[in-house]
């Protein structure tokens, strides 16, 4: 592995899945002088990040293989929800050594859903014991994916963490990028206001299979604000705090800002790829039922985004 640049402020940042969140955080990281590795399973030489103040490139250093990991002091873990089992061995190789992971995923349950994974039974079935440190992420990115280590960023880069130690650590490392990390004494809620989005939104570009501008129609907006509705609920059950509006702000601000605006999980199910359902839509229904709280029309729009699934 390369020697760090010479500034003692200069750490290893491993990004495990280099799409596009993942090539946002990097080039972040790059223009901090941090020492990046991409963790991935075919590797490519040149990284490229193109964005609204100009481009970040640098030569890639990526690794395919476990024993090739040393002295990481930051892992991101940036595939999408479902493909986090590819990089299982890599997180629990982490939480062992007591790295900090942090979380930038879709969904308000990164913590129970990595925590599930890095408690996986030995071979003798019994539990691993480490010493994790995860700091989940509510991420706004406006970015997409080109090809291997090639991405563009058309806005704003910001993620939302918890306040404490952790997430000072991980501020600090990214302190004057373009990449503006916050840090919030509600989490939980600043998840939540981000599902609204998600899982109204996002499940019905994906159905219809157009961008945000379906918003426009009359009936997509009536289901947009009945759907997060919904999610309001249980989302307070939660703990989370909404203002009276929720909804009609949310539903303002994408008809406002995203104009041609396609939802990662709309171009999945456009492509016939797998897509993440399950932690922005199943949830829903999960802790509804958990709460008790009936959510029929949140029901409705995961199983037909189930059933839609390749």
């Amino acid at each position: 592995m390369p020697d760090l640049a010479k500034s003692p402020s200069a750490k290893r940042i491993a990004i495990l899945g280099p799409g596009a969140i993942g090539c946002c955080v990097a080039g972040a990281a790059h223009e901090q002088g941090h020492e990046v590795l991409f963790i991935v399973r075919k590797a490519f030489d040149h990284f490229h990040l193109n964005g609204p103040e100009g481009s970040v490139e640098f030569a890639a250093h990526c690794i395919t293989q476990l024993d090739e990991l040393q002295d990481i002091d930051l892992f991101v873990l940036a595939t999408k929800a479902h493909q986090t089992d590819s990089v299982t061995a890599f997180l629990q190789w982490a939480a062992d050594r007591g790295t900090t992971i942090l979380i930038a995923q879709n969904g308000v349950d990164q913590l129970d859903r990595t925590e599930a994974i890095l408690q996986t039974g030995s071979e003798q079935n019994e539990p691993r014991t480490h010493t994790s440190r995860l700091v989940p992420a509510v991420v706004y990115c406006s970015a997409h994916r080109l090809g291997p280590g090639h991405a563009v960023r058309e806005g704003q880069a910001k993620f939302i963490l918890p306040m404490g130690a952790l997430g000072n650590e991980v501020e600090s490392l990214f302190a004057g990028s373009f990449l503006d990390i916050q840090l919030s004494a509600d989490w939980t809620s600043a998840a939540w206001g981000k599902l609204l989005m998600n899982a109204s939104i996002g499940a019905i570009c994906a159905l219809a299979r157009r961008d945000m501008d379906v918003l426009h129609d009359a009936q997509a907006s009536a289901l947009s604000l009945a759907l997060m509705e919904e999610i309001i609920i249980v989302g307070r059950e939660a703990g989370a705090r909404f203002s009276e509006n929720a909804a009609a702000e949310v539903l303002k601000a994408a008809l406002k800002t995203s104009a041609g605006h396609m939802p990662s999980i709309a171009q999945d199910r456009m492509a016939g790829l797998p897509s993440e359902w399950v932690a922005r839509n199943e949830v829903v229904v999960r802790m509804g039922a958990r709460y008790g709280v009936p959510v029929p029309l949140n029901t409705a729009m995961t199983t037909l985004l189930r059933l839609g699934e390749p």
